[in-house]
């Protein structure tokens, strides 16, 4: 059996905890998974943290009042569960107009980074693991030439939910990626690809819903 987790997490508006409890259950259940048990914390002075833990592993909850917003996140190890989950949420979502993946990655490898064949492979795989469909070819050039600690490959590939761009520094292997799709899609899925194809010593992550 390979071990693979499937992985989604958004923002969605604030609404009553009631609320929230209700909407996640009804929606873990009818996607096929089975709750185990259930954890809850309220914070002192604002603030709410929930976990389910499920047979397929766990969804998590954790609000912030200050800024009318909840955070949420599923992981499963069946893809079956996980793609319901996200079917059934998606509407939901409809109010958000899509999920913004910022990856700033430090060291990766320098024969890795340079390498437009390698950056292109990258793209390749990572626009069919997250399920995306490209639109035209990828665009790969070497710019800010006229400073070399920025110098270094820039990419470029137009998907139909949106896009995929980076830059890559030829000084010290440090390298910056975006996803951005109106569609939902794996974070870890990305950062996996990232690792396998550039191998940084440390990725600092941050997921944005936009709109």
């Amino acid at each position: 059996m390979r071990a693979r987790m499937w992985n989604v997490s958004g923002w969605s508006d604030l609404k009553a905890t009631g609320e929230i409890l209700k909407e996640v259950n009804s929606n873990l259940v009818e996607s096929g998974f089975k709750v185990l048990n259930f954890v809850e914390h309220y914070f002192d002075p604002h603030g709410y943290t929930a976990m389910w833990l499920l047979a397929e592993s766990h969804f998590a909850v954790h609000t912030f009042p200050e800024e009318d917003t909840y955070y949420w996140e599923l992981s499963s190890c069946v893809e079956e569960f996980y793609r319901r989950y996200v079917a059934l949420t998606e509407t939901d979502q409809m109010h958000s107009w899509g999920h913004h993946l910022l990856l700033d990655c430090e060291r990766g490898d320098m024969a890795s980074i340079t390498s437009k064949e390698n950056v292109k492979a990258f793209v390749d795989h990572l626009v069919d693991a997250i399920d995306m469909v490209a639109y035209g070819d990828t665009w790969i050039e070497h710019f800010a030439t006229h400073d070399p600690d920025k110098a270094g490959l820039s990419m470029f590939q137009m998907i139909e939910t949106s896009n995929i761009s980076g830059h890559f520094v030829d000084k010290n292997g440090n390298f910056y990626l975006d996803v951005f799709s109106c569609k939902t899609f794996d974070e870890d899925t990305v950062i996996r690809l990232v690792n396998q194809y550039f191998s940084p010593e440390k990725i600092k992550k941050n997921m944005v819903k936009r709109g």
